[in-house]
């Protein structure tokens, strides 16, 4: 399995760092895109250089599942995203951050799947639902649209209780990419 989790307008993003660490101790094929940072409220547009930089990086990974932690300032940005990805393939995208868990029936409008609330288990759940070859339908707290195009309430799952289980959030680990100012680098800026 492989799977890109998407920041957008933070290097520092902790979800995204965090699911990139648990990923890869389980095995998984992970990479982690920090697309854009930003200062101090000073959010520019993505830049059409700095979608197509995403977009060729999307098909060189050639992702099962891509994730994307999402504010709600970021919206616009991560529809432009999506959009981008489903003209490459079929991938199926899951955003979960603040405006998702706060909005997902808004949030379906644009994503296949909304994660409400922390996503560590969740996670965990597509993990091992993919590796029997099971859908990603019926995990708690990851909501979705029926073939009727109506929403499937998943609920939330409970806060997770045992933090020692998370992983440490990955800082300069392989795989990490960090897109600004119209071009692609390997190195962490926050080493």
């Amino acid at each position: 399995m492989k799977i890109i989790f998407v920041s957008l307008y933070s290097f520092k993003t902790f979800p995204v760092r965090i699911f990139h660490s648990m990923a890869l101790r389980e095995g998984i094929d992970s990479h982690a895109v920090f697309l854009k940072n930003s200062s101090s409220n000073n959010h520019q547009p993505l830049t059409e250089k700095e979608i197509k930089l995403f977009a060729d990086l999307v098909k060189k990974i050639n992702p099962d599942l891509i994730g994307i932690s999402l504010l709600a300032p970021y919206v616009v940005a991560a529809r432009r995203l999506i959009n981008e990805i489903k003209k490459i393939n079929k991938i199926p995208v899951i955003v979960g951050g603040k405006y998702p868990t706060y909005a997902p029936h808004l949030a379906l409008d644009f994503a296949d799947f909304v994660c409400k609330g922390e996503g560590e288990l969740v996670l965990l759940e597509i993990i091992k639902r993919f590796e029997k070859g099971l859908d990603f339908k019926n995990i708690q707290g990851l909501w979705h649209r029926d073939e009727n195009n109506h929403i499937v309430d998943q609920g939330q799952r409970i806060l997770i209780q045992d933090l020692d289980k998370i992983p440490f959030p990955s800082f300069g680990d392989s795989q990490m990419y960090f897109i600004e100012n119209n071009s692609l680098a390997g190195d962490d800026p926050e080493l």
